[in-house]
């Protein structure tokens, strides 16, 4: 049965009534009522000033592609907050938040940086409007992201949050995770962050739910803003401690891969066991075992992807050698992990193939970069 007055609270209806960030939208909201009713209404809190962030310079070994890095080595962080909200909406299981009179909270979820959250919603009409309004009582937290079955960003957009939410856990019923998620991170929320299944909720992708208390944060070390009390908090999290005789030499393959593809891989492999090198695929592997294995590693070889997430485990006198494809040259994932943790950080450009972001590699070339690592280790 269509509940009329659920209905009505989303006029326009085909798309939200405005776009703001949640902190313009609340200190707007209780400028205009009581000291009274403000503190009953939306509110939230400064969990984090902004910091500076200067991280160390990459070494480029093959063709220097430094202007990438630029934007990614001096950088200021957002402050962040925890929001407090109340009979609110959520849409579907990226995040996307709406207040009760249809506002939409653009903060608390992003396209990473592909295109802006308004962009997104005006090419969708009618994306936000829903006829069946599921209603939700009690305390949730979110923990809804875009993109969120990989462990990059299960790491830094879904797990990270969850030190925002510490000092409100004992208050938390239920925490808000996509129906789809991957079941190796769902078990890690337990295992490492100390979430039991029973207070997992479970959104549908296709849904809308009427929130009766939300707590939700602003995103944390998405699109790379990572400061060190990050990588502190998650070295924490997930055990992982120091492993001084670590000693493997690890190259981290992309499995079977659709694109961004090293379409000499099998000879890269062979020229790599060679100089005693390790391949592994961390795609089939659980989160625990790809921590462990990567705490004994004192050199990381891997193409730009997600797997590259888990130098966290790595000791900080270890080494990473990053492979960007030209076509694709994300600096701000894997490279501020490797600064924070002062783990060496080195990349190579492979050579552009005719599929958008595959590569191959010179392996003359390659073959002395190997050796000058022999030497060096």
């Amino acid at each position: 049965m269509i509940n009329l007055k659920e209905l009505i609270k989303q006029f326009p209806f085909i798309y939200p009534f405005a776009i703001l960030d949640s902190k313009t939208y609340i200190d707007k909201q209780n400028s205009r009522t009581t000291f009274y009713n403000q503190n009953r209404g939306y509110n939230y809190t400064s969990l984090e000033k902004q910091q500076d962030v200067i991280l160390k310079a990459p070494v480029a070994l093959k063709k220097d592609y430094h202007k990438f890095f630029i934007k990614n080595t001096v950088y200021k962080t957002n402050e962040k907050y925890l929001f407090q909200l109340h009979n609110c909406y959520i849409y579907g299981n990226k995040g996307i938040t709406l207040t009760r009179e249809n506002f939409l909270l653009k903060d608390l979820t992003h396209q990473f940086n592909i295109q802006s959250l308004s962009n997104y919603i005006y090419k969708r009409p009618f994306l936000t409007f829903s006829l069946n309004i599921v209603p939700l009582k009690g305390v949730y937290a979110s923990l809804l992201s875009p993109c969120y079955n990989n462990i990059y960003h299960f790491i830094f957009d879904v797990a990270l949050r969850l030190r925002y939410y510490e000092n409100v856990k004992n208050l938390i019923d239920f925490y808000l995770i996509p129906e789809d998620l991957d079941e190796r991170y769902a078990s890690a929320l337990k295992q490492y962050f100390g979430i039991d299944n029973n207070q997992l909720f479970k959104i549908d992708s296709k849904k809308k739910y009427n929130i009766e208390h939300l707590y939700t944060s602003s995103l944390t070390g998405s699109e790379g803003r990572l400061i060190s009390s990050d990588i502190s908090y998650l070295e924490k999290a997930l055990n992982i401690t120091p492993y001084p005789k670590a000693t493997k030499k690890l190259y981290l393959t992309r499995g079977n891969v659709s694109s961004r593809k090293i379409n000499n891989e099998s000879d890269l492999i062979t020229l790599l066991n060679a100089h005693g090198f390790e391949i592994i695929d961390c795609g089939i592997l659980s989160i625990e075992d790809q921590i462990n294995t990567l705490k004994e590693a004192k050199i990381v070889i891997g193409v730009h992807g997600a797997a590259l997430t888990n130098i966290l485990a790595m000791p900080n006198h270890g080494k990473v050698i990053e492979i960007f494809s030209p076509d694709y040259f994300r600096t701000d994932c894997f490279y501020p992990i490797a600064s924070l943790k002062n783990i060496s950080y080195q990349y190579i450009t492979g050579n552009k193939e005719a599929n958008w972001g595959d590569i191959s590699l010179n392996l003359d070339e390659f073959e002395e970069i190997l050796k000058t690592l022999d030497e060096t280790n």
